[in-house]
């Protein structure tokens, strides 16, 4: 006598019952492991420490996002088939309806406050990123710096990156004070970092030396001395160090100083930091000359308008052009004691063929 299709749930023994329901289950469960492992092999390949990090992060959100689809589409199945044994396609689909667009709005709903609530989401999910007021301090140096750059008695820029510059849009008076807030905001940040007092007070005088007149400040005293003069190639190489070398520098130092690395790790994030800030000046130096205003956001033909003396009036575009990709292929071989710097590669190679 063939057995009734319901005879599972309703007269079989309930081991019995239960052994073969969650058999499918637990066939399920080790699928899903197993293309947990094979995805985080396979991102394993790339050498990234990073991108491994952030699948371990992204699984418990993930997971929670797996619970809340399971609830509109396991509760939605489990609703539509009781209404549909009962002949009621009714019912049926209007359930169906309203787990669709539940499941879809709870996404929308979900990755909104993802994104709004990013940071502290992440510090939740054990993935704080205890260089990141570190990252902001030099954020906040670099605005600053832009703006004062851009104003009147320095460079006399209208636009930057393609929009009016700060003091064409708030005037002259505004500009200068919102550089020196960003200036003073940048240290109280770096003061607020999760950090251990000494590391804090080692990232403070970094970026002080960095920025101040030993770095940043005293390279645009310089720069604005040399115009009009003729200058040699060690002149405007000390230039740019200063101007330009000196922050980036800061930038590798800093991120070195938040992960406790070791003085030899420390010395090799500087070194790449010190040949990426050259070949960044002489690749912006290029884009002065071969680049449109609309690609590049801002004025062509500045350097040469206010008589300095750069990189590319010295050596010529060929020249110089290969002096970029020497120096950015020298950046990447001072990585060769960091495992997992894929993205510092890419990051040189960018900014060695960037046209903006």
């Amino acid at each position: 006598m063939t057995k009734s299709k319901t005879a599972l749930f309703e007269s079989a023994p309930v081991l019995e019952a239960v052994v073969k329901l969650a058999f499918p289950t637990v066939i399920g469960q080790i699928i899903l492991v197993v293309y947990n492992m094979a995805d985080t092999f396979f991102i394993s390949l790339t050498g990234s420490d990073a991108m491994i990090s952030a699948v371990t992060v992204c699984m418990p959100a993930f997971m929670v996002l797996s619970a809340v689809s399971n609830l509109f589409g396991i509760g939605g199945a489990s609703v539509i088939s009781r209404a549909m044994g009962r002949g009621d396609p009714e019912r049926a689909r209007c359930t169906a309806s309203f787990a669709f667009w539940g499941c879809l709005l709870t996404t929308v709903l979900y990755s909104a406050l993802a994104l709004i609530f990013m940071t502290p989401f992440v510090d939740l999910l054990g993935g704080a990123d205890e260089a990141l007021d570190f990252a902001c301090a030099v954020e906040m140096i670099h605005t600053y710096s832009l703006i004062h750059d851009d104003l009147p008695c320095m460079d006399d820029d209208d636009f930057r990156r393609g929009q009016p510059t700060n003091h064409k849009v708030y005037g002259e008076a505004n500009a200068v004070l919102a550089g020196d807030g960003l200036l003073t905001a940048a240290f109280a940040t770096l003061a607020k970092a999760p950090l251990p007092p000494e590391r804090i007070c080692r990232g403070i005088a970094t970026l002080a030396q960095a920025a101040g007149p030993h770095g940043m400040v005293g390279g645009q005293v310089l720069d604005l001395l040399g115009e009009g003069q003729s200058l040699t190639e060690e002149e405007i190489t000390t230039i740019e160090a200063l101007k330009t070398g000196c922050m980036i520098e800061a930038a590798a130092r800093l991120g070195a100083i938040a992960a406790n690395s070791t003085p030899e790790e420390e010395a090799a994030a500087a070194a790449y930091a010190r040949k990426l800030g050259l070949a960044f000046q002489i690749q912006d130096d290029l884009l002065d000359v071969v680049s449109s205003e609309a690609e590049f956001g801002k004025p062509i033909g500045s350097d040469a308008a206010k008589e300095k003396s750069t990189f590319v009036a010295l050596k010529g575009v060929e020249a110089c052009q290969g002096w970029v990709n020497t120096l950015t292929e020298e950046a990447i071989a001072c990585l060769l004691p960091f495992s997992g710097s894929d993205y510092l590669c890419g990051l040189a190679r960018f900014l060695a063929g960037r046209t903006k």
